[in-house]
């Protein structure tokens, strides 16, 4: 079963340190009060659909709400009945999305919420700390076992593919056919491709003073050299020392005119200077259409990887700046909520009332006619006040004069207007000190309190009786502990 406990206004430090402890693993879920003091959601009915290894801080009051509130940036607030639900490895730099915050109305379904809540609960077991980094870091496109196929793909396409001398030119073949390209091919220089002669040794001589080459030596690649024609010999002549004997034939064979060698191509040396030997590339038409799709799609790679990131970056820079104006919010909408407080504590209730009635019962009636004829607009005065009587004790508590007269007797007329719950912190008063059930009289009445100054845990409070006639009693004015 879930973990719950009750956060008072004393504890609010353990429940901040316990937001950010780097070892919890499991969500935290934060119940805050509403303004009638108890929370919008059944707790129980929440831990029993949520797993059994959450957190429920449920804060025992607004003042817990508030201190809370002080304490922690405003991504990690929680009041006014909502419920947050803080991930493991939270920190104070996190977005504000990451810790969910469910805002409930009254008017809302509390078992649809909490299944909602639920819900979200479970599908968030097991997420870790959040990132937190300026831009994306470069990462690998290729493990090493597919680099590794890659290179290997690539060096059987280059040596299947390229355009290579099957076999050296036959006897009377035309020595300068070995020059020429594979149909559909065309001559292109690059790094990429076979190129005929080798650069350390130069273009292969061949008999008849022409020149030829085979592909250039590298990986994946065989040099193909040319096999030496048989010498031809006329008939009747000896043959050369080291040559076979003369072999008769049918028909005298010619020799093979010698093909001259194209003339070299200048360079732009000075004269005299040996001018570097030509080279001629051959590659077919299928491996050129290969080499330049892949050229292509290199190309558009980048692009989009780059207009990927431009479009990235701008979307983080936007993302950011939502976040701080979201927090900007919060954070005025936490200085208005204190205005108002500061502004209502400095209005015209610290003046003294005229004395009217000798007794005293009669006197505070007619101050508090006055101030809802006073400070209640004719528009809003149409249900009128309640029925009210006062208790035994209470004219006593009123002369400690703990805050300033005037302002009790606008709490009294908020207390009889119904707008309590509105205007002030609220909560049913209870016979324990941490909780326990609301104190109820043998007639019937419940016990609530009403906060007149809520700028400390101990401000003083109000405490009354709801009849069962929806009249009001008040028992007691004085500091918070004073009827505990």
């Amino acid at each position: 079963m879930a973990e719950t406990w009750q956060v008072s206004s004393a504890e609010v430090g353990r429940l901040v340190t316990r937001i950010f402890d780097p070892s919890r693993t499991a969500p935290l879920v934060v119940v805050s009060p509403s303004q009638s003091g108890r929370p919008r959601i059944s707790v129980p009915r929440l831990i029993g659909l949520i797993p059994p290894d959450t957190e429920v801080a449920v804060l025992a009051s607004q003042a817990a709400s508030n201190l809370l509130s002080d304490a922690v940036d405003p991504q990690f607030h929680c009041y006014g009945g909502r419920v947050r639900v803080i991930l493991p490895g939270a920190s104070r730099t996190d977005n504000w999305r990451r810790h969910r915050l469910f805002t409930i109305a009254p008017e809302d379904d509390a078992d649809r919420l909490c299944a909602l809540i639920a819900r979200h609960v479970t599908e968030m077991e097991g997420v870790g700390p959040a990132g937190h980094s300026s831009g994306r870091s470069g990462t690998g496109a290729l493990d090493s076992g597919q680099a590794a196929k890659l290179v290997a793909y690539r060096r059987r396409l280059l040596s299947d593919d390229v355009g290579a001398p099957e076999a050296a030119p036959a006897s009377g073949a035309d020595p300068a056919a070995s020059t020429a390209l594979a149909p559909g091919a065309g001559p292109i220089a690059g790094d990429d491709v076979a190129t005929t002669g080798d650069t350390a040794t130069g273009p292969t001589p061949v008999p008849g003073g022409g020149r030829t080459s085979g592909p250039k030596p590298g990986p994946g690649r065989r040099r193909a050299v040319p096999r030496e024609p048989e010498p031809v010999v006329a008939p009747g002549l000896p043959a050369a020392p080291g040559t076979p004997a003369e072999i008769p034939a049918p028909e005298p064979v010619r020799a093979p005119e010698p093909v001259p060698a194209p003339e070299a191509v200048p360079t732009g040396g000075a004269p005299g200077e040996e001018r570097a030997p030509s080279r001629t590339v051959t590659v077919d038409l299928a491996t050129l259409e290969k080499l330049l799709d892949r050229s292509v799609e290199t190309v558009a790679g980048r692009v989009i990887a780059g207009v990927e990131e431009g479009l990235l970056s701008l979307l983080r820079d936007e993302l950011e700046l939502q976040d701080r104006e979201h927090s900007r919010a919060d954070a005025l909408e936490e200085q208005n909520a204190d205005l108002r407080r500061r502004l209502d504590a400095a209005g015209p209730h610290g003046s003294a009332p005229a004395q009217v009635y000798s007794d005293p019962a009669a006197q505070l009636r007619w101050e508090i006619e006055q101030e809802w004829l006073l400070g209640t607009p004719e528009t809003d005065r149409g249900a009128g006040l309640r029925d009210f009587s006062l208790g035994p004790r209470f004219l006593d508590s009123l002369k400690a004069e703990i805050v300033p007269r005037g302002k009790t007797v606008r709490v009294m007329v908020d207390i009889l207007a119904g707008w309590a719950w509105d205007r002030h912190i609220t909560h049913p008063f209870n016979d324990s000190p941490r909780g326990g059930k609301q104190r109820v009289r043998a007639d019937g009445a419940q016990a609530w309190r009403t906060y007149v100054k809520a700028e400390s845990p101990g401000a003083p409070r109000l405490t009354w009786w709801m009849r069962t006639d929806s009249g009001i009693e008040f028992d007691h004015v004085g500091h918070h502990d004073q009827l505990i």
